[in-house]
């Protein structure tokens, strides 16, 4: 299993919002990374240093999900802005889309 880490700076706060069902202490990833994720199945995992999330562990194919996620996102704001510019709406699937093409495809 690919574990891709993603690392966000946080502030030290005694209030800290974790966002993950499983956390782990840095020490515990040390000793045993394949563990510690393999015992969140299959979700991330908030790694603690010192009571703080210093970072979360997420498995590969959550990760490349989140990715794919953003990415829609992101033709979607582009769309919008296209279309505010008064663009001409363009039919085609998400994975042309995807893919950038824009060759035959039907204008509606």
């Amino acid at each position: 299993m690919l574990i891709y880490v993603l690392c966000f700076t946080l502030k030290a706060n005694a209030m800290q919002e974790i966002h993950a069902q499983y956390v782990a202490s840095v020490t515990e990833l040390k000793k045993n990374p394949m563990g510690t994720v393999a015992s969140a199945d299959g979700q991330a995992v908030a790694i603690l240093n010192r009571n703080v999330a210093a970072f979360y562990c997420v498995p590969a194919d959550r990760y490349e999900a989140l990715l794919e996620r953003l990415d829609d996102l992101e033709l979607i704001e582009e769309t919008r802005a296209a279309l505010a510019d008064g663009e001409a709406p363009v039919a085609m699937s998400i994975e042309d889309l995807r893919r950038g093409v824009v060759g035959k495809v039907s204008h509606f």
